[in-house]
């Protein structure tokens, strides 16, 4: 009876504080939140056991269940698997995802946008930055990601204007261009910060574009027999956008808000 009074107590603390309502029941309920685990630094940081230990998610789920005034269980998995999580109601949310990402999107429930992801072109320090696209892309060589799709870029590719050179990981994107195989890539601020976080000494050897080449303004999918609803992870995600703590997380990690 002890350990319920003092859950329930929490839960109406959590509630004067923040002015998020939470009831009784969540309070017993922990937030189980699926993360991709192919994502890294600065989005999220696992320890040597693949425990996620930190990174923006990990903040931002951490807050969206102190909003909630209940506890957090964090599981890592595929992206197509913690998909299938919340079909399955194996897990509750998903954030830093997208409608147009995933592959079932209509059985899942959608919260507001909240953190944004941004591609930006990279060259190297001694050549010009792009920054009208896609036409100061014309007649380059543009590293992408294998498997993904530049709708904005692709008719460059089909009519023989620009060459593609498609890379497996963000390391070999960096060294090819480094090495003058490439003229300029793309890729997320996430994978870019990612990269200079693990090798700080090649900052300098890069410049990036000020205008973005795409934002996606990602959301949270919900699995639709949660036992926490939209409403909820809205009016949360609101509390952190009018109080400055979404800005403030992502700044701190090096990311933009458009």
């Amino acid at each position: 009876m002890d350990l319920r009074r003092s859950i329930k107590t929490a839960c109406v603390s959590a509630m004067l504080v923040s002015g998020v309502e939470c009831s009784f029941a969540q309070a017993e309920k922990p937030l189980r939140v699926a993360v991709d685990e192919t994502l890294d630094y600065p989005l999220t940081i696992f320890d040597q056991k693949h425990r996620l230990t930190g990174g923006l998610l990990k903040e931002f789920s951490d807050q969206l269940a102190r909003q909630l005034g209940t506890g957090v269980t964090h599981m890592p998995l595929s992206r197509r698997r913690a998909e299938a999580s919340l079909l399955n109601n194996e897990s509750d949310i998903l954030c830093y995802f997208s409608p147009r990402w995933a592959e079932n999107s209509k059985a899942l429930v959608w919260s507001i946008p909240n953190l944004v992801q941004i591609e930006r072109a990279v060259v190297r320090s001694d050549n010009r930055v792009p920054e009208d696209f896609p036409a100061d892309l014309k007649n380059k060589r543009v590293a992408l990601q294998l498997g993904y799709h530049y709708a904005l870029i692709q008719h460059l590719f089909d009519k023989a204007l620009s060459t593609r050179i498609d890379q497996t990981d963000v390391p070999s994107m960096f060294k090819l261009l480094e090495l003058g195989g490439a003229d300029v890539f793309i890729l997320s601020e996430g994978q870019i910060e990612g990269f200079f976080k693990n090798h700080p000494e090649k900052r300098a050897l890069f410049k990036l574009s000020k205008t973005a080449f795409s934002t996606v303004y990602t959301q949270c999918a919900i699995a639709a027999r949660s036992h926490v609803n939209v409403e909820q992870i809205n009016k949360a995600i609101l509390h952190m956008q009018q109080s400055g703590e979404l800005e403030r997380l992502s700044r701190h990690y090096g990311l933009s808000l458009h």
